[in-house]
């Protein structure tokens, strides 16, 4: 594992001092909200106390109006209406809040999602003849379609008028569909910009529902929206879009839906998860939830995951949600093998050496698992990675990347290498001839060559302040509490502290001996602290006194509740 650079954010003095008197609130507190972008009164106000009230518009987004009238003339003259899903999280969440908005208005509409290693990302024009021949008349795609230019015009052909609702990084030219949504079109006004696949889907189901609530002529039930939450809130944190604005709303509410759910499909899935008796936070979406969600398409496919979403047997949900987890522990098997293997390749060609950017290739590497790998890689190495499963002539592929390197930018300029490509700044996926494997490894290694640095490559701790222990206690963990939820974009605090002691010996804990425990003290205060995945450092621990990246969190174990310092990485103090 590489070692982190600690970099201290700057101070904002003019910032903090007014946030500070205004809010009444320490100087630190105030520290931590100037750290998140937050420099007036009404938006520190808003930060924290994120309301459903100020949710914008959705008739802001370009081409809401137009997917609003098309949907409600296909309502009221009972066209058939299919949703276009998509096998991840994000897409299974979309395909699921839509199919519950249109079940609850006494009009259920079928969904359609692609098999992962049959049918591949995105549209296909298989698919589009298949639900031609069906009948449909209105097919709208969530979480892709963005590039599915000639499978729009296919659609069109056979009759079929399409809504492309997405989130992805826009090409030049947009599908000639009656209505895109997505907030990073050109000329869309729409502010939150980093919407989720499920929450462009979500802001769908706001306009119809607006729209339907003033037609005079119809006179179905309409559903109370919040109970769906808990489905934005799984995508949007599945997908890791950014937990700012308005997805720090609809998570901020929809983690409380998850807890609370009263989809039998989402409590079975709790209950085999071993979640059903505590509150839902990110780590639990993103650790338990969304791994046995992902499994099924990763594997498999994924209508299982959207059938148990939507189930209201018992009998069912509970078979469907043990076969997520059988699957998904399947997946643990098979990444494991995959990281063992692309390890060994990568220390037989001498380890990292000069290279800026990592590709690997192998036969039978399956492309549902290659992501969650080269993530693993990424924050083992550095280096913006991408491995790809080969199948006969071709490959299918997934990739991660660090901060500084835009991934989606340096695959456009590789694109003349690929046969497909789509994604965004950290994550994409691609499709790429055998024979183009070594020739797009040089490609991309030319392109993050030229942009990173080895200061890039390092991986970055950022601290919001150097602290004394004395400064934390229960009203730093209450103002804490009030920054969730946490996530991309907006982070743990992690505090620095020089100078700590060492009280006694440390030790080693869990299963596997692998989490670090430890007795810390600076001044009168001392604290329990434990380093998660940190037992290789014991050694260090031992040096006695040490300078400490952390973040504070309350703890409770047996019935009481203490504060302990979650321990970010540590030094030997240089004194």
């Amino acid at each position: 594992m590489l070692p982190k650079r600690w970099e201290i954010a700057p101070e904002h003095p003019l910032i903090e001092e007014k946030l500070a008197a205004a809010l009444q609130i320490r100087p630190l507190a105030a520290r931590l909200l100037a750290n998140r972008g937050i420099s007036t009164i009404e938006g520190a106000r808003e930060f924290l106390t994120p309301s459903l009230q100020r949710l914008y518009d959705p008739f802001c987004m370009r081409g809401m109006a137009e997917a609003v009238d098309r949907l409600i003339r296909g309502l009221q003259s009972q066209e058939r209406i299919v949703i276009y899903g998509d096998y991840d999280v994000d897409g299974i969440t979309a395909t699921a809040v839509l199919s519950w908005f249109f079940r609850e208005i006494g009009a259920p509409v079928p969904y359609y999602l692609p098999h992962r290693m049959r049918e591949g990302y995105g549209l296909n024009a298989e698919a589009m003849r298949k639900l031609a021949d069906q009948g449909t008349r209105i097919l709208f795609t969530v979480d892709c379609g963005i590039t599915g230019h000639e499978e729009v015009q296919l659609a069109r052909r056979l009759g079929m008028d399409v809504i492309v609702t997405d989130h992805h990084q826009v090409p030049p030219t947009l599908p000639d569909a009656v209505a895109v949504l997505n907030p990073h079109q050109p000329e869309c006004a729409y502010p939150a910009k980093e919407l989720s696949g499920v929450g462009v889907a979500f802001k769908l189901i706001m306009a119809l529902r607006g729209r339907l609530r003033r037609e005079a002529r119809w006179v179905g039930k309409l559903p109370n929206l919040r109970r769906h939450l808990d489905l934005v809130a799984l995508g949007t944190i599945a997908d890791v879009a950014p937990l700012l604005g308005e997805n720090r709303i609809l998570v901020k509410h929809g983690l409380h839906e998850l807890t609370h759910s009263l989809k039998l499909g989402v409590q079975t899935l709790k209950r085999i998860a071993r979640l059903d008796a505590q509150d839902i936070g990110p780590r639990e979406v993103g650790f338990s939830l969304a791994p046995r969600l992902n499994a099924a398409g990763r594997l498999a496919a994924a209508k299982a995951g959207v059938e148990l979403l939507l189930s209201d047997d018992a009998a069912r949900a509970e078979k469907l949600a043990r076969y997520l987890d059988s699957v998904n522990r399947e997946r643990q098997v098979v990444q494991a093998q995959i990281y063992a293997e692309a390890k060994a390749a990568i220390e037989a060609a001498g380890g990292i050496g000069n290279r800026w950017a990592i590709v690997l290739a192998s036969e039978g590497w399956h492309p549902g698992v290659v992501g969650i790998v080269a993530s693993k890689l990424v924050e083992e190495y550095g280096r913006p990675t991408v491995l790809i499963g080969l199948d006969g002539d071709t490959g299918k592929g997934s990739g991660r990347s660090i901060a500084a390197f835009h991934l989606y930018n340096a695959l456009v300029a590789c694109q003349e290498l690929l046969v497909g490509f789509g994604g965004h700044e950290h994550a994409a996926g691609i499709r790429i001839h055998r024979h183009q494997v070594r020739p797009f490894e040089e490609a991309l290694n030319r392109v993050a060559c030229e942009l990173l640095t080895e200061t890039d490559c390092a991986p970055l701790l950022g601290i919001d302040a150097q602290v004394q222990l004395e400064e934390i206690d229960d009203t730093l963990l209450q103002f804490v509490e009030r920054l969730e939820p946490f996530g991309e974009g907006n982070p743990q605090p992690v505090l620095l502290a020089r100078g700590v002691s060492v009280v006694g010996a440390p030790t080693l804990v869990g299963k596997e001996q692998q989490h670090l425990r430890l007795m810390l003290r600076q001044g009168h205060m001392s604290f329990q602290g434990i380093g998660f995945a940190m037992g290789r450092r014991l050694t260090q621990a031992k040096e006695g006194i040490l300078d400490i990246a952390f973040t504070p969190q309350r703890h409770v174990w047996n019935g009481r509740e203490e504060c302990q310092l979650v321990l970010r990485d540590l030094t030997p103090h240089a004194g």
